[in-house]
């Protein structure tokens, strides 16, 4: 027996294989290994800290002393007491009605209040959002803070409000930029024209939008304008109510007692503010001491009803420092500098609470030695101050603002249980959702994450106040630090970067205008363009962290966003030997962050070091399309985005600009790029990199990569540059390969049509003599099914001729069930041998032929009773040494099967059609093949070095000079296997063999015509190369699929909108459309070769499946086939476990016949 192709008896390549293996699986796992600890282990970018710097030599000193404020303490408490229950004596005649009025100021300027309105709506009665405001000039009114459209926020306050069921009295307020503005007010008041007309626009306004009243916030004014604003009440009052619009006027305390109850008789009520008795610009004391707010509420109440009174109470803080007005702060942000100034000492030293004022407050000091004293207003003072107004019968209580306040106020502005208060939900301070920002900017840092805090409380059992509160743990929301603001300064960003074709024309843009900017670039992004990378720092721009992939970081564990922003620094490092402390998050930049879910980037980046880098003035260049109401689609242009960027400039206190250099279509972005900043430059604006917003230098974000980090970016540098050159030959062959494979069909398919067409206008050849026919078949356990096989033969019309069954050393009775059969026919021939391969038994067979024109077929073959003579009639031309004949799928049940079909039909027998005009078939199967007897003993017979004999003798025939030719109406039927493991066995063997037929004949490539110049170069390509890529071609197709549809879900769970945007798809634009075409090619190609073969086209539905799922395991087994031949191992023929075929494919297949009673079997 001939040594097999590949075969290593020796085992000695094998074991080379075998270490090789070893020292590349060893240096693959080894650099693979430092490469996932490099993500896992976060770079060492932590040390860029801002924060607030407390001198350590200045002690904390207060002013009063211990000894005194004990006494005084004790003193003021017995006087409150005192004057407390004498109040309650007094006004023990008064009826009180049940409170139901529940109200809440809403400013939209306040980040979190539309949090703390959402979580709290269904507490309220009515909503007084602060939406209308007089022009500068006092002459009309500015409804732009009202608009659905310039804030957008507002419609998700209306949907609060009314999914509540609250009244909404927008405010009418005479407050600028820089307070309120007595004389803008008195402009309007000194006009009674004017004033009429304004009340005629504010009916018909809140008539159309379908609220419910009006409520009048005029501070500040001038005395003699008062007069003159109680007449412009008085008028309003008349035309709301005409229209069942109802009005009320928020009241100072300081006002004279004719004027509060001049405006009550004018009104439906009014809001009595009993906050800032210590103001911003005066001195430092309590903003509502309990007996300033009792004496106020007294001297009111004796000229106004309490129905028509509601108390305006509040929640904040006033910081005030020497020679400067008070800061305005949060509940929060007074909690937050108490801990941070005075962090030595526990929460009960530093907050007191004042005994006579019962308001909480504190002192610190600041960095340059100032004291600072603050006073704040929380749950406590609004309990007590409730208790004393509840008692005097009032109509009701509003609160400003929201997202200022101490949330446990929450448990006692409750519009279902408002006149029984409770305490026990005061000792306990918990921010379920707020969010505080503390300073200006959008460089963010997180200062404090949420924490419960806990105080203790002392009531008075006889007046019911909170006498006395203790402090033990400082409660906290998310408190971001917001900084870098400048005035007159833009810094130019570009996210989603770097693109090939977008990014270097941004870059040409800021060369011509020497700006600089700040790139945040996406990781991958980066790998498979480290050139732009490059050209980014050597031009003089920063370079930020955007993640690698571009998720939706509020989606995604923190485990994973901590490897999108470690993966991205690692690869940063690696191209420039520097770290990149930037960091902007993916879908959500806004420097004001709404949603603790938005937060969550910010607590990543914070905890690994990083700044956050926010905008405010995003012109939202990555929206390409815009809908309008017609339904036609607009397409931006940049000029609009140029302008939508000066429009924010104005509107908004930003100085980051946001931009887009890649992700989708940039072309409008360039071209705003270039209006813009000419533009900029004519107004004034100075052009800074983020660094310089931060007052430091590129260096400074941007540091060497030192110590240990230069051995982790050495070994990611390796690891990104393969993954580059890794990526980019995909890339190639991916293309190449739908290149060539559309190359080819291009090729094949008209060769199948004209050979299909020329041979329909030929005549049929005529043989006048009919050459005996040997048919060989070599038979190893085919007992189930060689007796339908030899059936089949003998009803072919064909009549001369012979079969030769040779037994390959069977164990199943093959030979029995041949001689039980057909031992009386003379026509049949039975050999036995031992068991020595399918090539063996052919040349066995070869041997006692007497036919001129040999017919092999397997042992599971069912030929059509034409088949024989179809093939025979070929070899009238004298050139033709082979005829290949036209095998189908026999049992074409199941998945598997119809796959095996359609390759059969398209690859198969469509290939031999296009070979055989250029003598160039691929192989005459082993399953139905005709062969010359005098050309196959010139090559001689079968040779047995390869699993694929048929092959192998297909190909010696064309090399010794004989034409292969091809008959699709030759038809036979086989058994395809119907398993998995059946399927791998078969086409493990047929890959194999493929190679050691390759490999054989490997000096027959660019000879012996098409055959050497075409045939065999493409099936090194097709079916080796090509299958060697192709699983991770499939894997890159895949992964930038997820990538993509993730981004895109992500983006609509985000933004909302589900409608596909060209942005997310643009990745997979080339990608998607060249494999599409190519599958429509594919599919096209199927439905000719169905046409030709007569097939039902029902099964091309599963033709996708069959080149997704059916490739992989092609892929695979060749893979196997492969590393087999390397190694040299010892390969068998293998056998197939036959079924036999259940019922006829076709009617065109034999029935049973009649045997001669004389056999030499």
């Amino acid at each position: 027996m001939e040594r097999l192709v590949f075969l290593d008896p020796t085992g000695r390549r094998r074991r080379w294989v075998r270490r090789a293996s070893g020292i590349l699986l060893f240096c693959t796992a080894g650099l693979g290994t430092a490469f996932v600890l490099s993500l896992i282990i976060p770079a060492l970018v932590a040390g860029w800290q801002y924060g607030i710097q407390r001198p350590a030599l200045l002690p904390h000193q207060v002013p009063r002393q211990v000894a005194l404020r004990r006494y005084l303490y004790r003193q003021a408490r017995a006087r409150l007491l005192r004057a407390i229950q004498q109040s309650e004596r007094e006004t023990r005649s008064v009826v009180r009605g049940q409170s139901t009025f529940v109200a809440a100021f809403y400013a939209p300027w306040q980040e979190t209040g539309l949090h703390t309105l959402k979580a709290n709506a269904t507490h309220l009665t009515h909503l007084f959002p602060v939406w209308i405001a007089l022009s500068p000039d006092g002459t009309r009114l500015d409804w732009s803070q009202s608009s659905l459209d310039r804030v957008p926020l507002n419609r998700e306050v209306l949907r609060i409000a009314r999914q509540a069921g609250l009244q909404i009295h927008p405010v009418l307020t005479n407050a600028g930029s820089s307070g309120f503005d007595a004389q803008r007010a008195h402009r309007l008041l000194s006009n009674e024209t004017l004033t009429r007309q304004l009340a005629i626009q504010l009916r018909d306004w809140l008539r159309k939008n379908h609220y419910q009243g009006l409520n009048v916030d005029f501070e500040s004014l001038s005395s003699g304008d008062y007069p003159a604003f109680v007449r412009f009440v008085q008028h309003l009052h008349q035309v709301l109510a005409a229209a069942n619009l109802q009005l009320s006027v928020d009241i100072e305390a300081s006002l004279p007692i004719e004027t509060i109850r001049s405006l009550a008789e004018a009104t439906d009520f009014v809001v009595l503010m009993l906050y800032d008795e210590h103001y911003q610009t005066g001195a430092p004391g309590p903003i509502a001491s309990i007996r300033w707010s009792g004496q106020v509420l007294h001297a009111v109440l004796r000229y106004v009803p309490p129905q028509k009174v509601v108390v305006g109470l509040a929640n904040y803080a006033y910081d005030w420092v020497e020679g400067h007005p008070a800061e305005v702060l949060s509940f929060s942000q007074a909690l937050m500098r108490a801990r941070d100034y005075r962090a030595d000492e526990p929460p009960s030293k530093v907050i007191d609470f004042d005994p006579f004022a019962l308001n909480a407050t504190f002192e610190y000091m600041d960095e340059q030695g100032r004291r600072h004293e603050v006073w704040m207003l929380d749950a406590i003072s609004f309990y007590n101050q409730w208790q004393v107004a509840r008692r005097l019968g009032v109509r009701g209580v509003s609160l400003w603002v929201p997202g200022l306040e101490d949330p446990s106020v929450w448990s006692l502005l409750d519009r279902h249980h408002l006149d029984h208060p409770t305490v026990s939900a005061l000792r306990t301070i918990h921010y379920p959702f707020d969010i505080e920002f503390d300073g200006e900017g959008e460089i963010l840092t997180l200062r404090a994450a949420p924490a419960r805090g806990e105080r203790t409380l002392e009531l008075d059992p006889a007046t019911g106040l909170c006498t006395d509160v203790v402090y033990h743990r400082y409660p906290s929301p998310y408190l971001i630090r917001r900084w870098g603001y400048h005035p007159k300064v833009v810094a130019l960003t570009f996210d989603d970067g770097p693109d090939p074709r977008y990014t270097p024309q941004i870059l040409d843009i800021l060369k011509a205008q020497g700006v600089k900017a700040t790139f945040f670039i996406i990781g991958l992004n980066g790998e498979h363009y480290p050139a732009l990378v490059h050209r980014l720092w050597e031009e003089g721009h920063e370079i930020g962290n955007h993640t690698f992939t571009h998720p939706n970081m509020e989606l995604i564990s923190e485990w994973r966003a901590e490897l999108e922003l470690n993966a991205t620094q690692r690869l940063v490092q690696s191209l420039l030997g520097r770290s990149a402390w930037l960091f902007r998050p993916p879908y959500d930049a806004d420097a004001e962050p709404t949603t603790a879910a938005q937060v969550r980037p910010i607590v990543v980046a914070t905890k690994m070091g990083y700044l956050t880098i926010g905008e405010l003035i995003d012109p939202a260049d990555w929206q390409t399309e815009v809908s309008l109401p017609n339904g036609q689609v607009h397409h931006r242009t940049g000029w609009e985005i140029a302008q939508d960027t000066l429009r924010q400039l104005r509107e908004h206190k930003g100085n980051v600009i946001l931009l887009h250099d890649g992700g989708g279509d940039r072309s409008a972005t360039v071209e705003a790029l270039r209006l813009l900043i000419p533009e900029l430059k004519r107004r004034g604006y100075r052009f800074v990199t983020i660094a310089e917003l931060m007052g430091a230098h590129r260096e400074q974000v941007m540091p060497p990569v030192q110590g240990e980090e230069e051995l982790i970016a050495g070994v990611d540098y390796l690891v990104f540059s393969l993954m580059f050159w890794t990526h980019n030959i995909l890339v190639v062959l991916f293309y190449g390969g739908l290149l060539l494979g559309v190359g080819r069909l291009l090729w094949v398919v008209p060769l199948a049509l004209w050979g299909a067409r020329r041979a329909r206008r030929m005549p049929t050849p005529f043989s006048p003599t009919k050459p005996l026919v040997s048919v060989l078949i070599a038979a190893y356990n085919e007992q189930p099914v060689i007796e339908r096989t030899l059936r089949a033969v003998l009803a072919s019309t064909y009549p001369s001729l012979e079969v030769v069954v040779v037994d390959d050393g069977s164990t199943d009775g093959t030979a029995e069930e041949v001689f039980r059969h057909f031992g009386r026919d003379s026509r049949v021939r039975l050999i036995r041998q031992p068991n020595q391969g399918k090539g063996a038994a052919l040349n066995r067979a070869l041997q006692v032929a007497q036919g001129e024109v040999l017919i092999c077929i397997d042992a599971d073959t069912m030929l059509a009773p034409d088949a024989i003579e179809r093939l025979v009639v070929h070899f009238t031309d004298p050139q033709v040494g082979a005829v290949a004949g036209n095998i189908r799928v026999g049992n074409p049940e199941g998945i598997l099967a119809l796959w095996q079909m359609i390759e059969y039909t398209v690859s198969q027998n469509l290939d031999r059609r296009a070979g055989a005009l250029l003598n160039a078939v691929f192989v005459v199967p082993g399953a139905l093949g005709a062969w010359r007897r005098r050309a196959v003993m010139q090559v001689g017979g079968y040779e047995t070095d390869t699993l694929a004999e048929d092959m192998d003798l297909t190909w010696r025939l064309r090399m010794a000079g004989w034409r292969i030719e091809n008959e699709p109406n030759a038809r036979a039927y086989t058994e395809v296997p119907t398993t998995p493991r059946a399927f791998l066995k078969q086409r493990f063997r047929w890959s194999y063999g493929t190679l050691q037929c390759l490999w054989k004949h490997r000096r027959a490539m660019f000879r012996f015509g098409w055959f050497g110049w075409f045939l065999l170069p493409s099936i090194w390509l097709f079916q080796v190369l090509f299958q060697l890529v192709a699983p991770f071609l499939d894997l890159q197709v895949v992964w930038s699929l997820s990538v993509v549809l993730g981004g895109w879900v992500q983006a609509g769970l985000t933004l909302h909108q589900w409608l596909p945007s060209a942005g997310w798809f643009a990745p997979l634009l080339s990608v998607g459309l060249f494999y599409g075409l190519f599958y429509l090619l594919e599919l096209g190609t199927a439905w000719i070769a169905f046409h030709l073969e007569r097939v039902p086209r029902s099964a091309l539905v599963w033709l996708f499946w069959q080149r997704v799922v059916y490739r992989v395991l092609l892929n695979w087994v060749m893979l196997r086939a492969i590393g087999s031949a390397l190694a040299g191992t010892r390969q068998r023929w293998g056998k197939l476990q036959r079924r036999g075929l259940s019922h006829p494919p076709e009617s065109d297949l034999p029935v049973p016949v009649s045997l001669p009673t004389d056999s030499p079997c």
